[in-house]
């Protein structure tokens, strides 16, 4: 019974199609929560700056994200319909 509930819960969320404001609305959200992540090492950057030392920080995991990033922009940008992911990394990638 109970996998035939978890079934029926995600037909529900299965058919909607893409263009549902649900589904935009879902889309931007997440994109929202992105942005936030993207700027938490602001105050790492923030550090580096007033000490004028990178000290023990490593780089790879920024020059990591930033490739992602543009990996993501450049699929935005190839593939028609794809706002999201654009803007989302475009942002990102400002941010990294």
């Amino acid at each position: 019974r109970r996998a035939n509930q978890r079934r029926e819960s995600m037909a529900v969320w299965g058919s909607l199609p893409a263009s549902s404001p649900v589904v935009i609305a879902f889309g931007w959200v997440g994109a929202v929560a992105a942005w936030i992540l993207f700027a938490s090492p602001v105050s790492t950057f923030a550090r580096i700056v007033r000490e004028k030392t990178v000290s023990a920080f490593d780089d790879t995991p920024y020059q990591v994200s930033l490739a992602t990033n543009l990996l993501w922009v450049s699929y935005g940008l190839v593939t028609p319909d794809r706002l999201q992911p654009l803007v989302t990394n475009a942002v990102g990638g400002v941010l990294e």
